[in-house]
């Protein structure tokens, strides 16, 4: 198989999913003008608050076995762990910064949500 045959078949799949992306883009584009901006917002909280997760679990379900997920023991634990510690450090941030009360929950959330990577 010469390069460029391979690079049509590996580019394919993309090109397909960006011009579906772009359509979409468009049709919910203000210059179409086929959804007002409550429609547009309401569309997008269902595909954030339905469609992906539903997506993410169609794709898990049919690759992911109880062994599998029985053997993953350590993910949630992890991820506790680094929970706990993200709040603990913000907490310790706060009395060590001694920040103004208005933002001593910005400060934790902030040490919380970075403690995440």
């Amino acid at each position: 198989m010469g390069f460029v045959s391979l690079l049509v078949v590996a580019s394919t799949p993309v090109v397909e999913v960006l011009l579906v992306a772009l359509l979409g883009a468009y049709l919910a584009s203000p210059r179409c003008g086929l959804l007002d901006p409550s429609a547009r917002a309401d569309i997008n909280r269902v595909v954030y608050a339905v469609f992906t997760p539903a997506l993410l679990l169609a794709s898990l379900a049919s690759t992911v076995t109880l062994q599998d997920t029985l053997s993953w023991w350590f993910m949630p634990v992890n991820i506790g762990i680094i929970f706990f510690a993200g709040g603990v450090l913000g907490w310790l941030a706060v009395l060590i910064l001694s920040p103004p009360p208005h933002l001593r929950g910005l400060v934790i959330a902030s040490w919380w949500g970075e403690s995440h990577y």
